[in-house]
């Protein structure tokens, strides 16, 4: 008899993939800009990204790298769109 082991590895939710296929849905793609900025010490850098459509601002999030800092800014404003 074999025995079978499988991980219960969930991997994250790609909500910037998400939020751009929601604009790309509403035709709102190209309103999309962000403003990434590093803070604290240079050996344990934190992100913080700031979301704006078409200029207005939407969200913000943070984390150990620009991805995850856009990851978490693109739920918060894919919440505000009423998208998740």
């Amino acid at each position: 008899m074999q025995h079978q082991y499988q991980a219960n590895y969930q991997q994250p939710i790609d909500y910037t993939r998400m939020l751009n296929n929601v604009l790309q849905q509403r035709h709102q793609a190209h309103l999309l800009s962000w403003d990434c900025q590093p803070s604290g010490p240079e050996h344990q850098l934190t992100y913080t990204a700031y979301a704006y459509i078409n200029g207005q601002f939407l969200g913000s999030g943070q984390g150990n790298t620009k991805g995850q800092a856009k990851n978490a800014a693109s739920y918060y404003v894919l919440t505000n769109l009423g998208a998740v």
